[in-house]
């Protein structure tokens, strides 16, 4: 199982080419440039565009997730999960999205912050997990 409790910070923008693998979770200040990849064993963050290749619980953990400001990959994988962007742009959403494995599918869904499982806005949790 991937450490949760480390997280390697990357520090600047990932050009073609690049490539960032941990065994924890990676948070990238900056945006992750097609042609870059970025690999961890437990989530991903990207604080700017996700546009390049992702793979979250890369041993395995369908826990682990993906966030980025803008998610468009050309493709993202979490555990034995994957997913590409759609051929045809769509309208860019104007809020951060999250990338998770919900009923067996890799879904993605705007970024809803949580406190203590539920959603800061109300309502229901759709991205608890448990902590064992």
């Amino acid at each position: 199982m991937a450490e949760r409790e480390t997280a390697l910070l990357v520090r600047r923008t990932l050009r073609a080419g690049q490539q960032v693998r941990y065994s924890g979770t990676v948070v990238v200040l900056g945006d992750v440039n097609p042609g870059a990849t970025v690999i961890a064993g437990a989530d991903i963050v990207v604080v700017g565009q996700l546009r390049g290749f992702a793979h979250a619980g890369a041993g395995g953990d369908e826990r682990a997730t993906i966030v980025a400001f803008r998610l468009r990959p050309a493709q993202i994988r979490i555990a034995h999960h994957i997913a590409r962007s759609p051929e045809a742009p769509e309208v860019v959403p104007d809020q951060p999205e999250m990338a998770a494995v919900v009923d067996g599918a890799l879904v993605i869904r705007p970024y809803r912050p949580l406190l203590y499982g539920r959603e800061l806005r109300g309502g229901s949790a759709e991205w608890g997990r448990s902590s064992s």
